[in-house]
């Protein structure tokens, strides 16, 4: 099917390398018509706060761990939920936060109140931006990711990211630089690299101001000239 029909025209864009590679191997496009440019996000409108986690009956003290985006298998909720579990034995002042919607939600709130967090995990529907003002640190489990908005706009609220390493996530995060990797796939890995950063109030500084430096490359100007750059190869490309 997909070498019956083509996909491609005078230039592709592709949001990151990892897409690129896809377009290349999956929808046989070729290389030399593909361009990457990043997408990228209002930075400025990251910088302000609108709640604190007071709005939301959690102490300002305790840690919140946040995942943020559509609830799908492939996002990794269940397996965060299961590394929480084993976390909450250690802490007692912290909490899951969960904001998102998707087909997998019911089961997902059923799974939780199944292990015993019931009570240590809240959902949301909140715009993201706002979401990220009352999480301390963002976990993205995704087993397949195209480039990782969430991850651009923790950058830019100063929430650090622990994340496992796939498609563009890998050209967004430097493990242990502006982020941290957890590998391989468990909840035990991924607990023990939440520890760390729990831990480690130096560790979690550094990541944060080297994100809020590497941000500044993925801005929506950014973006625009890039993209801007890709239509006009075209429009003077010659024959």
């Amino acid at each position: 099917m997909r070498r019956t029909f083509k996909f491609e025209g005078v230039r592709t864009i592709a949001v990151s390398e990892a897409v690129k590679e896809y377009l290349i191997k999956d929808l046989f496009i070729k290389e030399k018509k593909i361009r990457v440019v990043y997408s990228g996000i209002d930075i400025q409108a990251f910088k302000e706060r609108k709640y604190s986690k007071r709005d939301f009956g959690i102490p300002s003290s305790y840690i919140t761990l946040g995942v943020l985006g559509r609830i799908s298998q492939e996002k990794g909720h269940f397996l965060v939920a299961a590394s929480f579990k084993e976390l909450i034995e250690n802490y007692r002042n912290i909490f899951l936060l969960i904001c998102g919607e998707g087909r997998l939600r019911k089961k997902l709130e059923e799974f939780v109140e199944k292990i015993g967090v019931k009570e240590r995990v809240k959902f949301f529907s909140l715009e993201g931006r706002d979401f990220l003002d009352i999480v301390d640190i963002l976990i993205v489990a995704s087993t397949k990711e195209g480039l990782g908005i969430v991850i651009l706009e923790a950058f830019a609220k100063g929430v650090p990211v622990i994340a496992y390493p796939c498609g563009g996530i890998q050209e967004l995060i430097k493990d242990k630089i502006n982020g941290l990797f957890f590998h391989p796939y468990n909840p035990s890995h991924l607990k023990k690299k939440i520890e760390e950063l729990i831990e480690n109030e130096k560790l979690k500084e550094r990541i944060i101001e080297e994100a809020k430096k590497d941000v500044t490359k993925f801005s929506l100007e950014r973006m625009s000239e890039n993209t801007e750059k890709v239509m006009d190869e075209v429009i003077y490309e010659k024959d």
